[in-house]
């Protein structure tokens, strides 16, 4: 009979291990890598070369132990069918691990899939059962089981009994549980309540629920059945098949010894998600999975089996994320198993594949599609600023005035919200189809100001003079790169054998068009994998108009976490969720799922509180650097209310790298980001600043459109594995202070010594004022009131002023002073309007009654107060200015 050679997770772990350690260790990772070859190729006598140990043991049943060589041990569990490879290191080693493993049990379950778990034998007294860890998490540990395999376990018991179970606990010790279990009856409920205890103190639920499944019957013990009672295996979430007559673990196993990174999740698939790896579909497919399900691990390993399988054309792997597409093409690099599969797979942001193909289509405009000016250096969200505001003798967008208006008096940022209008516009109709933008009738899903059609006309010309205006400064937009190789999608041709897109929940129609379009109709042609949760982009997204069709029949879901703590998971998703209004519109095709949690405790997430920004940068670091000095780890440090282009300024001037697609995290272990750039990444500790109300949610975006502020915030805290820290010097986020029993609040000066730290610098948003008029000496330095009644209407002071005032102001103040009779009927700036308000009551005529009275409640005046004090009552009414996908932060006009 057919022996099945199985491995363990800590094989594989340690095998790895030992190889990247040279020496000797390499040695015997080698020997190890001709064994497994042999048991690949079908050698009967794969172990001919190896000898057994002579002192047998007790701790695991069918346990043999083999002799590599150089003080190293092979562990096995074996009998005449099956062999399980467990762990291989130096004696020492080998006897920590069997120390930690006493009772381990492979059990096959009634889907014929392998497990191991621990079961402390019938005969074992309390000092010989295996002790285990704890995770310190609080709360008692039976409920921490779901109700229903509670009630399997204790089936039977004595209130009595059952009270002095559930009243152990992460800190009580081993001999609490097997004291407390020693009240049972039955010896074999008794053990399995102490394995499953033991199990939950570790923080192992899944562990927990396999020994639970071993005492009810749905899962036995492998090693003990008869040889017919077992046909065939299947790999389990702790255990592997071996595959004999494949070299692809033998193969697989060589790359990874290559190199020094190395991530448990590329080693070990969960089946779930294997099973969606290995699925072949019969034309296009979505998988909807939660934060950390192994989305991007699913895309990899599944580009890099439809590339083996398919040597003709490549396979693209596309995402919207620059950082991320760079993360994936180096986890494609050390998952392939070799060379040639892994230049079969192209993998890109949706940015660089547009320019890839217009430089095919349009030579002559490479310098054109770039998101930083080759003329000027300046970024795409400079360019905008100076667009939208009609600086440099540039009125272009002057045409918006009305709906900018409009906008500003409901307290809504008209530049972030009409920017987010271009690219919804753009994401739903090309170029030649947006007379169709004017139908009233078109909804607008994911919008919460109505634009009725002479605005959304005002909308189309303002965009025509907008991509204008970047064609004549020699940039482009992302999405202005989707809209201009639109034009050419019926030139492109099925490059493609395969296309699988990651975070597709970002895409919008025409850009899911052009995917389309790049690999033909059959088996495998488009996969699409995201989380609806996670979406931060506003476009339009409908896969039947971009030419999709995924019938429920090819639809996938992953709803379990592996990345983050249970109470990270917790945490997030209760912040996600509470956010959300019951009537909010995502505009996607993809799903928001409930997460099931992770199989690890942490403690909850620590919100602290500092005297200003500079300390929560200065305090981050400094923590961050903490972590890092006590465990080589990844700690990012993320600052809501800014952009990328924000962050990357301060990384400069910080000497850390930024989240921006050009840094690998192999880089470093301290990183910059925005909250949005963090997609697709995972750190150890996560670190996010500025968490406080009207940053989160932004003060000035719709109530209805808060939910994108909720998906960064939700995407910035699951990157988090183990420790997530927030932070915050104003009034805390409502997001968090309304859900206390998810966190644990504290001040930074607890955790850092803050009087030791030395103040550094902090972000720095985008100047309010044109830098070459104030360098020019044509706008003030400092003053945000000291401008014309229209430069002030772009700025954050002006947002909730009714439109009469506006309006006024837009009339009135000019910047020029003019007077007649001795009387003024207008003025230069906004500052000298609101001192002539206080002074002269003919002005308050002039002004109108109901506006002079907004005007002077809101601003004060200047000529009573100190300098000041009276800049501080003023700047205290703005609100955030945001750029498209980000916050600014507002503040003095020079900021």
């Amino acid at each position: 009979m057919a022996i099945t050679y199985q491995r363990l997770k800590d094989f594989d772990r340690q095998l790895v291990a030992l190889h990247a350690r040279g020496g000797r260790p390499q040695k015997v990772a080698n020997r190890l890598k001709v064994l497994i070859y042999d048991i690949e190729h079908g050698s009967e006598l794969p172990f001919r070369t190896l000898s057994v140990t002579n002192n047998g043991e007790s701790r695991i049943d069918h346990c043999v132990k083999y002799d590599l060589g150089d003080g190293y041990r092979l562990v096995t569990v074996q009998n005449e069918r099956f062999v399980f490879l467990c762990f291989c290191g130096t004696h020492d080693e080998t006897d920590r691990w069997l120390e930690g493993h006493k009772g381990l049990t492979p059990t096959i379950d009634t889907e014929r899939r392998v497990e191991v778990t621990f079961r402390t034998p019938e005969t074992a007294d309390g000092t010989a059962a295996r002790k285990g860890g704890t995770d310190l998490a609080p709360g008692p540990l039976a409920e921490r089981l779901p109700p229903e395999q509670l009630d399997a376990l204790t089936a039977g018991l004595s209130a009595s009994v059952l009270a002095g179970l559930m009243k152990l606990e992460s800190t009580s010790s081993p001999e609490d549980i097997w004291h407390a279990t020693t009240r049972v009856g039955d010896q074999e409920q008794a053990h399995a309540i102490y394995d499953v205890l033991t199990a939950l103190r570790e923080g192992d639920l899944d562990e927990a629920v396999r020994r639970i499944q071993l005492f009810t019957g749905d899962a036995q013990p492998l090693l003990d059945l008869e040889h017919d009672e077992v046909v065939e295996v299947r790999d389990g979430t702790t255990v592997r098949v071996i595959r004999v007559g494949s070299d692809d673990y033998v193969r697989w196993i060589e790359r990874f010894m290559q190199t020094a990174s190395y991530e448990d999740w590329m080693l070990f698939l969960h089946p779930a998600q294997q099973a969606i790896v290995d699925e072949d579909f019969n034309g296009a497919a979505k998988l909807s999975g939660v934060s950390g399900s192994g989305k991007t691990c699913i895309v990899v390993k599944r580009a890099v089996r439809l590339a083996e399988r398919a040597p003709g054309k490549p396979v693209l792997v596309v995402t919207l994320n620059r950082p991320l597409a760079t993360l994936i093409r180096r986890l494609v690099d050390h998952v392939s198993p070799s060379e040639g599969v892994a230049q079969r797979i192209q993998v890109t942001s949706f940015f660089e594949l547009c320019q890839r193909y217009l430089h095919r289509f349009e030579p002559e405009n490479d310098r054109l599609y770039s998101d930083i000016t080759w003329k000027l250096n300046e970024h795409i969200d400079e360019i905008w600023r100076e667009y939208y505001r009609c600086w440099r003798n540039n009125d272009s967008a002057a045409c918006l005035i009305g709906v900018h208006k409009s906008l500003n008096s409901r307290g809504v940022s008209p530049e972030a919200y009409i920017r987010q209008e271009f690219d919804w516009l753009r994401s739903a109709f090309g170029r030649e189809r947006r007379s169709g933008y004017l139908d009233k009738s078109v909804e607008r899903r994911g919008r919460g100001v109505p634009f009725d059609t002479p605005w959304r006309a005002t909308v189309v010309g303002a965009l025509d003079a907008w991509e204008r205006k970047m064609r004549d400064v020699g940039v482009i937009d992302q999405i202005g790169l989707s809209v201009q190789l639109h034009r050419y999608v019926d030139r492109l041709e099925p490059e493609y054998a395969h296309v699988l897109v990651d975070e597709a929940q970002d895409f919008g129609t025409i850009e899911l068009a052009i995917l389309r379009r790049l690999a033909a109709p059959g088996e495998n042609d488009l996969f699409l994998c995201g989380d609806l949760a996670q979406q931060v982009q506003a476009k339009h997204q409908s896969f039947r108009d971009a030419g999709i069709d995924i019938p429920g029949a090819r639809s996938r879901k992953l709803e379990r976490n592996y990345r983050n703590s249970r109470e990270i998971l917790r945490a997030a998703y209760e912040v996600f969720v509470g956010t959300l209004a019951n009537d909010v519109q995502f505009d996607g095709e993809l799903e928001i799922i409930e997460p099931e949690y992770a199989n690890f405790s942490t403690p909850k997430p620590l919100v602290l509180q500092a005297a200003s920004l500079q300390q929560e940068v200065a305090c981050a670091l400094a923590i961050a650097k903490d972590y890092i000095d006590e465990k080589p780890r990844k700690v990012c440090i993320a600052v809501a209310g800014f952009t990328l282009r924000d962050m990357q300024k301060f990384g400069e001037r910080l000497g850390l790298p930024v989240l921006d697609g050009t840094r690998a995290l192999g880089d470093g272990h301290i990183f910059l980001s925005d909250l949005e750039q963090t997609k697709g990444y995972e750190f150890d500790v996560m670190c996010i600043l500025n968490c406080q109300d009207g940053v989160l949610p932004a003060a000035d975006m719709p109530q209805e459109e808060q939910f994108r502020d909720a998906c960064r915030f939700y995407v910035a805290m699951t990157r988090a594995k183990y420790q997530l820290v927030m932070s915050h010097s104003g009034a805390l986020t409502p997001w968090v202070a309304a859900r206390p029993e998810h966190f644990v609040f504290d001040r930074w000066s607890e955790h850092v010594d803050v009087d030791g730290l030395v103040p550094g610098p902090v972000p720095e948003a985008q100047p309010q004022v044109d830098e070459e008029e104030k360098a020019a000496g044509t706008q003030p330095a400092g003053d945000p009131f000291a401008v014309s009644g229209r430069a002030f209407l772009y700025l954050p002071q002006s947002q909730g002023l009714s439109l009469e005032a506006q309006d006024k102001l837009d009339t009135l103040v000019e910047g020029r002073s003019r007077q007649r009779s001795g009387q003024h009927l207008g003025w230069r700036t906004v500052r000298d309007a609101l001192e002539h308000l206080h002074v002269h009551p003919y002005v308050r005529n002039q002004f109108g009654p109901k506006v002079a009275r907004e005007l002077m409640d809101r601003y004060g005046d200047p000529r009573l107060r100190g300098e000041k004090a009276w800049k501080s009552n003023a700047l205290a009414s703005q609100s955030r200015v945001r750029g498209a996908g980000a916050i600014n932060h507002g503040g003095s006009i020079d900021e």
